[in-house]
């Protein structure tokens, strides 16, 4: 087929295949403690980002030929930056700058965009921000230990093609040791490694890294000519591959945030902390206070009119907050150990405040990893769903 022929093919499927407006799924999802996940027959989740990726893609692939058939500008589609894809099932592609930090992450599948929710890799070195990707694969399933068929894959795409394969081995080497580490079983594989590619990088004239694509989005659409694909970004290039669908992958992860704000029990962590962090804060303030009055005391040679005031504010103290009363008499020889004793207080209330808001966090972030826990269960489920019905459409 000719790439007019495709062309007309394309513009065709491309207008019967529209995105179809997505189906509100939180409510499929029944909270972690209930240890279930409703299943559903109906159209699938996954059978829905497929079917508009596809679309997505099919304009995308129509557009790029558009192009480069009619304008015969190759300018249009060069790639610009510097880029790593890391495929694993995750998909994750990275754009950084010329010190290797990263700069840019996007998800190029609904795997890799439950994995990225809520973390954030913007700033780290490639090599820590692959491992990162690796050990949270690891941690929900995608790499596994009892397994001897993992894979990770490596391509690097960059302005400097010496550093594009210096890029990959790194990352690659980085990746090796986390797989030794967790008894990982499996191969690391880099673009830069397939030799057969470099006569034909050659003769196109473009990096070992970005042939790699060319040829791994030439085994999704066979019909493209390597001189089209050429001409194509590195992104367009792996939306291609993965059939990648910039909104679809947006309202995924829009449905991750939505049941989060939502949930009933991450809204019971945060209101149990809030009161705790509240009080503690009340305690800091009251025990501050006494202090400041102590030090005034102190300071104006023991007035007896500042005296009759902090007994006062000491007695309720102790009525407002008995497990912390003081049992030291208030006496001018004492002035200096109960402000002493406030002192202390203070800065054990403050820490106290501290140590909450941070056992908030990791609360949250444990309910966090059950939460995506859950819905890679359901995404598995709602794959082994669309299988089945790919299975029934050729019976």
């Amino acid at each position: 087929m000719n790439d007019k022929k495709l062309l007309r093919q394309l513009k065709y499927e491309g207008e019967q295949l529209l995105p179809r407006n997505k189906d509100r799924i939180l409510d499929s999802v029944v909270p972690y403690s209930e240890a279930s996940v409703k299943q559903e027959k109906k159209f699938s989740w996954g059978k829905r980002l497929t079917l508009a990726g596809t679309a997505c893609v099919i304009l995308a692939v129509f557009l790029v030929l558009q192009l480069t058939i009619f304008s015969g500008n190759p300018q249009l589609f060069q790639n610009e930056g510097n880029f790593v894809t890391l495929s694993i099932n995750p998909a994750v592609e990275f754009e950084t700058d010329d010190a290797e930090l990263v700069t840019a992450v996007t998800a190029m599948n609904r795997e890799a965009a439950l994995l990225l929710y809520g973390i954030n890799l913007i700033g780290l070195h490639i090599e820590d921000a692959c491992e990162q990707i690796a050990s949270l694969a690891w941690q929900y399933g995608y790499l596994d230990s009892n397994k001897a068929d993992n894979r990770a894959t490596v391509v690097a795409v960059n302005t400097n093609v010496q550093k594009e394969t210096a890029v990959e081995q790194s990352v690659a080497q980085r990746l090796e040791m986390f797989f030794s580490q967790n008894s990982l079983q499996g191969e690391i594989v880099i673009g830069s490694s397939q030799e057969s590619l470099k006569a034909e990088a050659e003769r196109l004239g473009v990096s070992l890294g970005k042939m790699e694509l060319i040829v791994r989005a030439q085994s999704v659409f066979p019909e493209l000519k390597t001189e089209t694909l050429r001409e194509m970004s590195v992104r367009a290039l792996n939306a291609l591959i993965t059939g990648y669908n910039e909104q679809a992958i947006s309202d995924f992860e829009e449905e991750l945030k939505n049941g989060m704000d939502n949930d009933q029990n991450i809204q019971s962590i945060k209101e149990f902390y809030r009161i705790r962090m509240e009080q503690a804060n009340e305690l800091k303030k009251a025990s501050e206070t006494i202090e400041e009055m102590l030090e005034e005391y102190l300071k104006q040679k023991k007035e007896d009119i500042l005296f009759e005031s902090i007994a006062e504010a000491i007695r309720t103290f102790n009525a407002d907050y008995p497990e912390y009363a003081c049992g030291i008499l208030l006496t001018e020889e004492k002035a200096d150990e109960l402000c002493e004793y406030f002192e202390e207080l203070t800065d054990e209330a403050e820490e106290l405040e501290e140590e909450l808001e941070e056992e908030c966090e990791e609360a949250i972030e444990d309910y966090l990893e059950k939460y995506k826990k859950q819905w890679k269960d359901y995404l598995d489920h709602d794959d082994d769903d669309d299988d089945d019905d790919d299975d029934d459409d050729d019976d």
